[in-house]
């Protein structure tokens, strides 16, 4: 049950409460330019990871950089971030997880990948209408899990996409409605009933940078709305969320 709570907090730590909203992330050319003392950080990284490294897209700096930005620049703290975080993947097949039949949760936990005016990812969701309790108690606690990661992994794999055809894109965002979320429904997950307290909790542990990004909106249509048509383009935004887009969830909250 651990790793599920896990995953589950990180969703939740990029979701917020009723119709909420994470905010859009800083622009890929901020996060690419670099200061003199930190490019001479990136380079020195670069080559403490390039015996480990055998995929060339992880050894763009690109994808390197981010590691460094979530450890303050810190060479050590990258590093066992990023082998960690290779670990991770190894341990749970991440590259073959999209290979996966999938079919039984996206019909039943749909999202939907588009990307915001400045091309990157943004993965829109209605996890207040996701019966995990019910997954759990059909016994696929674990294909739920990998389903949550598959999700994650979708944005990544959307930024890579990206920085293949040159844009300079190095960061995703989730927008989750939380609407009809039921504390007794998924109560074995044991959450608090207020997520903002959750969040401000959550936030204290994570970098400024990261605690700035996220946003929590209520039940205010109009306010949020208008937030989300700042940075994303009507055309990409699903109609549920006030775009024009039509997906699988359409209709159906």
């Amino acid at each position: 049950m651990g790793s599920f709570v896990a995953a589950f907090l990180v969703l939740l730590s990029i979701s917020c409460w009723d119709k909420g909203i994470v905010e859009a992330s800083v622009a890929g050319e901020k996060d690419l330019s670099l200061s003199t003392g930190e490019k001479h950080a990136l380079d020195k990284f670069k080559t403490l990871m390039e015996a480990v490294l055998f995929d060339d897209r992880l050894k763009k700096e690109a994808y390197l950089v981010r590691w460094l930005r979530a450890s303050r620049f810190d060479i050590k703290k990258a590093e066992k971030m990023l082998l960690e975080n290779l670990r991770w993947r190894d341990e749970f097949q991440m590259d073959t997880i999209h290979d996966e039949d999938w079919s039984e949760f996206q019909e039943r936990f749909p999202y939907e990948v588009s990307f915001d005016k400045e091309f990157q990812p943004v993965i829109t969701s209605h996890m207040g209408q996701w019966d995990f309790r019910q997954v759990i108690l059909a016994g696929k606690r674990h294909q739920m899990l990998r389903y949550i990661f598959k999700m994650l992994d979708d944005i990544d794999r959307a930024i890579q996409r990206q920085q293949d055809e040159g844009k300079m894109v190095t960061r995703g965002s989730h927008v989750s409605n939380l609407k009809g979320y039921n504390l007794r429904q998924h109560s074995c997950v044991q959450f608090p009933s207020v997520f903002e307290a959750m969040l401000n909790i959550m936030k204290q542990a994570m970098t400024p940078d990261t605690g700035k990004r996220i946003q929590v909106f209520g039940t205010s249509q109009q306010k949020w709305q208008n937030y989300l048509l700042e940075w994303i383009d009507r055309d990409e935004l699903p109609v549920d969320f006030g775009g024009n887009k039509i997906t699988r969830s359409t209709n159906d909250f």
